[in-house]
């Protein structure tokens, strides 16, 4: 799998960012996944490295502008709006109303922890007419010129048309292109050349992730795509929606370490004791087993992080599918049930799936 490019224009649907991309068709660069004995120079490196990352994100505007890093996404943010003539200044008609806008902002993170990109993006307060107008950007209004509105041209963020506008051009795009969307995953994409040759491309929101077994067919993708949006090549695909992927030349390795630890942190068990299974055989579990009832907001929400896990960990599908059968009213004793499922979680957060080459000993 390959992860080649970014868009590093994410400032609307009409210019929207491609995340990442997978492909077969160029040799990886990674080896399986093997433990090692780390030197204490690499601890204090690592530990410096996740102080500095903590970064956190501003929730308004007056607290972005007083660092760099923000103030340059705005900037980029800004400049790719012009550049793909998102909008027009003009007055205000009479009849119509402004729409506001907002910055909203967020810092992407490697699967290490490092920062790969800080992002600010405008969203607009979601509206639905024929012809928008929005407010002044803030940070960014001309001098001389308050008064007056831009007119969209395009489609932004946060517009309740913003996905249909989105999802409309890179449809039509893929198709001019002799690809075929599939019937049962309207976001999965086949390009077929001759009897042997295929693209597969996979498209989540503005994330686009592809695989071939022809080198022809990833150069070619490459070149349409950055024909038409602005990208940034990323290498080899090792992080996507959490999913942790380590490619080498005999298979392929999927695991959620970090994700399970963010997990672990985020229901205060990152200090509890492992367990070796998931769950107690002898268990009983009913819906009305007498138990106290807790908070089933927070029990939904541990079952759901633990149901997402289980891309890459089928071990705890069993134990996880039988939790959520509780959610509508979950007791002392489902919740302590799934905290056992963290604590096996503790014990094995570097386990996935490994996928071979080797055919014949698949």
């Amino acid at each position: 799998m390959e992860q080649g490019v970014q868009n590093d224009d994410d400032s609307s649907f009409s210019t929207p960012r491609l995340d990442s991309f997978t492909s077969t068709g160029v040799t990886p660069s990674f080896s399986p996944p093997r433990k090692k004995m780390k030197s204490l120079a690499e601890i204090y490196e690592q530990t410096e490295r996740c102080q500095f990352t903590q970064v956190t994100e501003p929730n308004i505007f007056q607290d972005a502008v007083k660092y760099k890093e923000w103030c340059d996404a705005m900037d980029e943010e800004i400049k790719a709006l012009e550049k793909h003539k998102t909008w027009e200044l003009v007055d205000l008609p009479d009849n119509k109303e402004v729409v506001g806008l907002k910055w909203v902002y967020k810092t992407k993170y490697r699967s290490d922890g490092s920062i790969q990109k800080y992002k600010a993006k405008l969203v607009a307060k979601g509206y639905m007419q024929r012809e928008v107008y929005v407010q002044q950007p803030q940070g960014y209004e001309i001098a001389g010129e308050e008064n007056k509105v831009y007119k969209l041209k395009k489609a932004l963020y946060g517009l309740k048309q913003a996905p249909r506008a989105w999802y409309d051009r890179i449809n039509g795009h893929f198709k001019l292109h002799g690809f075929h969307r599939s019937e049962s995953e309207p976001t999965l994409y086949v390009k077929l050349r001759g009897n042997d040759e295929v693209l597969i491309v996979c498209l989540y929101v503005d994330d686009l992730i592809y695989t071939s077994n022809s080198a022809a067919l990833i150069a070619e993708f490459k070149n349409f795509m950055i024909g038409e949006f602005e990208m940034t090549d990323l290498g080899l695909m090792n992080y996507f929606l959490r999913l942790e992927v380590k490619q080498s030349d005999t298979g392929i390795f999927i695991s959620q370490e970090k994700y399970v630890n963010d997990l672990l942190e985020k229901f205060q068990m990152k200090d509890c004791n492992p367990v070796k299974f998931p769950m107690n055989t002898n268990q009983k579990f009913s819906l009305n087993n007498g138990e106290e009832r807790i908070d089933g907001h927070l029990y939904r929400s541990l079952i759901g992080s633990m149901l997402y896990l289980t891309n890459s960990r089928p071990d705890i599908m069993f134990a996880t599918s039988l939790l959520s059968r509780f959610m509508q009213n979950p007791s002392k004793l489902h919740y302590g049930a799934a905290k056992r499922v963290l604590r096996y979680l503790k014990g094995t957060s570097s386990y996935g799936i490994w996928y071979t080459n080797d055919v014949d000993n698949f």
